[in-house]
């Protein structure tokens, strides 16, 4: 893919013990469940524009949940969350509003 469309950031994840983790990443990544029907469809939207992104899936639900990580990025649990150089975005309108900005 263009170099150009990549994305360079970083961000600073405070997990539950006030611990700072780092992670540098150089494309958006898309955190979801493919059980879930909102995420499906920004799923087929990532796809089809063609954006470069990494997929993280999480359980929802049972002794594997959600992890810590992911309520330090969306406090109310829910699923898709996309989380990009210019933000995070944890409603699948929302992160369809937002696509054409990242691609």
């Amino acid at each position: 893919r263009n170099p150009s469309s990549m994305f360079f950031s970083l961000f600073i994840l405070f997990n539950s013990f006030g611990r700072v983790l780092m992670m540098a990443t150089t494309s958006p990544r898309f955190v979801t469940n493919r059980m879930c029907p909102f995420a499906q469809k920004v799923w087929i939207a990532l796809e089809v524009t063609g954006v470069d992104y990494e997929f993280k899936e999480i359980s929802l639900y049972g002794s594997n949940g959600k992890p810590d990580w992911f309520w330090d990025l969306n406090p109310e649990g829910t699923v898709p969350v996309l989380e990009s150089a210019k933000g995070v975005y944890a409603d699948s309108e929302d992160i369809l509003d937002k696509i054409p900005e990242i691609i």
